[in-house]
């Protein structure tokens, strides 16, 4: 791959690569079950070991896992890909964990997912910006690989936008247009750092085998499961909750580009 995490364009201009490979992986498989589970749902389920999604459209079977396990030490494949099969019994030590009772009558396909945390040490080296999965790397916990990359490009795109249509033949204007685009380094990366903090401690609560997750997983979640109807239906809370992972946190009042002053109309700040 040239691009995305394994960006040609990044590894070229030098930038350093910071993170490391989660001791969990994904585990993907088209499967037909017998179990008693209801036809049409999404059934989700918390083990000791992880997490198991159950989605009713399999691509080649009735239904597509996806489950997190303990990674696996075969050589390493692309991060973020699916590459090589699962045999059924590891794929039934998945389902024995969370699903009990459901087994496993035919594997139409499987794959493992190598996962990855990391992030550029620069977005800006010279006329070059990196975006999206090339300027950094989580796990798919939450969502937010792709509301960081779109953000990410939005907030290089207007900048661009309005550098190219200036004169930069005078200093003034030349000065102008690098603290613009430079400002997108400076707004952007922490804005991905936390993005992968989020994602790290949502990916450690379903996966991790650390014995706190996997107690809560296993001994608490099934005792609150009654509970979470009750939950769901709490506007509030489900609120809190599309808050966090849209992302309408991140704020850029650091940044050059944001002029100092008083609060406007009901506390909102620059940036």
């Amino acid at each position: 791959p040239i691009y995305g995490m394994d960006s040609l364009v990044r590894r070229i201009t030098g930038v350093g690569w910071r993170g490391g490979r989660y001791d969990e992986e994904v585990v993907l498989a088209d499967l037909e079950l017998d179990g008693g589970l209801e036809p049409g749902m999404l059934h989700v389920a918390a083990g000791r070991h992880g997490l198991a999604f159950l989605f009713a459209h399999g691509e080649g079977a009735t239904w597509r896992l996806l489950g997190t396990r303990p990674a696996s030490r075969e050589a390493q494949t692309a991060f973020g890909q699916p590459s090589g099969d699962v045999p059924v019994l590891e794929v039934q030590r998945l389902l024995d964990d969370a699903l009990p009772g459901v087994r496993v009558n035919e594997q139409v396909w499987s794959a493992r997912v190598p996962l990855q945390h990391r992030m550029a040490s620069s977005f800006l080296q010279g006329p070059v910006f990196l975006a999206g999965d090339a300027a950094h790397a989580g796990s798919p916990a939450g969502g937010q690989g792709m509301n960081t990359g779109i953000q990410d490009a939005v907030n290089l795109g207007w900048k661009v936008a309005l550098a190219s249509r200036g004169d930069p033949g005078t200093a003034e204007t030349s000065g102008a247009h690098t603290a613009l685009l430079g400002s997108y380094d400076l707004e952007r990366r922490p804005a991905a750092a936390q993005v992968l903090t989020l994602t790290n401690l949502i990916f450690f609560a379903e996966a991790s085998t650390h014995p706190l997750p996997a107690f809560v997983r296993g001994t608490l979640l099934p005792l609150a499961a009654p509970a979470l109807p009750v939950l769901l239906r709490r506007r509030p809370l489900m609120s809190a909750v599309m808050a966090l992972l849209s992302q309408r946190w991140v704020h850029y009042r650091t940044s050059p580009l944001s002029a100092v002053g008083t609060p406007t109309s009901r506390g909102a700040h620059p940036g």
